[in-house]
């Protein structure tokens, strides 16, 4: 990107006031992120790759249920225009989330010992019912989140960030000197998320104190109907991508045992949360601002490209120092063991920077009620991922399981982000 471009680029942010609020918002991320991977190479010599593996595969299966455990309701929170159905909205939520964890912690009583077997991770079996603990206090953060959007109250969610990655790193480097293993590891995911999201909901309640007048079954059950398409389309879409997205989790520990599980979540996590930081924080303003303009009919085409012109700027260089030198940093940084890390994380790499450049438009389709589309996409896109891991599985080889996890997710990725630009042209010159 030539400077001049550049300059330009950053004026319109500068104008429209979303630069401010971006890089207050990227600042206080990067920083609770990098709380996590300065500790790692600690981390990564305290505990195995197999109790690593088997704390990713309990995360991986919260992250799955938590991705519908509102039903998709959490994001219609930003799209309403007065503010009272935003917050019945979120009570709406609330209630679908208690009901799907009370409905998880039953399951994992009754089922726990066979889902531990057919996932061949016995030693997770004694953890399983914190499963429910974990998806709520995950929804509970979708909601707020959503909240703090609505209301650009977006320092509020830097600062769970901040305080679940110093919380969960401190209490796994104390678990991993105290020999606790994959339960140490457990706990301190469960203390950080539990303590995090106390944290980030009464911060909410205390500036908008009306969230607490309670809603009655017809409010509730109007909003539910005027909102119907987000649960419709929306839930088999997240589940989907989430599904997809969660595959080699839950796959590698079943067929090529946890610690390569372990081996993966290092590579798949140390790309992923720098992902997160800058792709959250993007998505987070863009938003609140596009879905606000193009319900007033105001073009965004400019925020668009700007921001995606952005992204690839910002990505393109340390992507390619990564990929080009990750065999010979993983073995340095985190310890011989963790040296098969490095060979993964450059075959998902081409995969990581398209989830980096697309991510944060990810909302576009919903904003323009696209979202029967956005589904027929994600449900072809998850078919190919799962026979790009069955491939490799029946070859008995997780190079080739990984490689073509990751082409299809470059495939898949460019057409969607495609699909996106042209919902935006489209939208300026209807």
């Amino acid at each position: 990107m030539p400077f001049s471009q550049l300059h330009g680029l950053y004026n319109d942010l500068k104008k429209s006031g979303a630069l401010g609020q971006w890089l207050r918002l990227f600042s206080s991320m990067i920083f609770s992120q990098a709380v996590t991977l300065l500790f790692y190479p600690l981390i990564t010599r305290l505990y195995a790759p197999a109790e690593m593996g088997l704390l990713s595969l309990f995360v991986s299966l919260v992250t799955v249920i938590a991705s519908v455990a509102c039903a998709r309701y959490e994001n219609a929170i930003i799209v309403p225009a007065e503010d009272e159905d935003a917050f019945t909205l979120a009570h709406l939520s609330f209630v679908i989330l208690l009901g799907v964890s009370v409905l998880i912690f039953v399951l994992t009583l009754v089922a726990g010992h066979s889902i531990a077997l057919w996932l061949k991770a016995g030693n997770l079996r004694p953890w399983f019912p914190f499963i429910a603990l974990s998806v709520f206090f995950t929804g509970v953060y979708q909601i707020v989140t959503a909240l703090n959007v609505r209301f650009k109250y977006f320092s509020s969610n830097a600062g769970y960030n901040l305080h679940q990655s110093t919380v969960n790193t401190g209490l796994k480097i104390l678990a991993g000197y105290l020999r606790q293993g994959t339960g140490g590891l457990v706990v301190a995911t469960l203390v950080s998320q539990v303590t995090s999201g106390l944290s980030l909901m009464l911060g909410f309640v205390k500036k908008q104190p009306r969230i607490l007048a309670l809603r009655s079954y017809a409010s509730l059950h109007r909003i539910a109907c005027q909102f119907i398409s987000f649960p419709a389309y929306q839930v088999i879409h997240t589940l989907t991508n989430t599904l997809s997205g969660q595959l080699p989790l839950l796959l590698l520990t079943t067929f090529f045992g946890a610690e390569k599980t372990g081996l993966y979540a290092l590579a798949f996590g140390l790309s992923f949360r720098p992902i997160q930081v800058i792709a959250g924080a993007t998505s987070q303003i863009l938003s609140q601002r596009m879905a606000s303009r193009i319900s007033h009919g105001i073009s965004v085409k400019q925020e668009f490209f700007s921001a995606l012109q952005m992204l690839t700027f910002l990505g393109s260089i340390p992507f390619l120092l990564a990929g080009a030198l990750a065999r010979w940093l993983f073995p340095l940084v985190f310890g011989q063991e963790w040296t098969e890390a490095g060979i993964y994380f450059q075959y998902l790499l081409p995969w990581l920077f398209m989830v980096f450049l697309s991510s944060p438009f990810a909302f576009i389709p919903a904003v323009f009620m696209k979202q029967r589309k956005a589904l027929m996409i994600e449900i072809t896109y998850c078919v190919a991922r799962i026979l790009a891991m069955a491939t490799g599985v029946l070859l008995h080889n997780i190079y080739v399981a990984l490689a073509l996890f990751s082409a299809t997710g470059v495939f898949f990725l460019g057409y969607a982000l495609y699909w996106y630009k042209q919902l935006i042209v489209n939208f300026d010159t209807r």
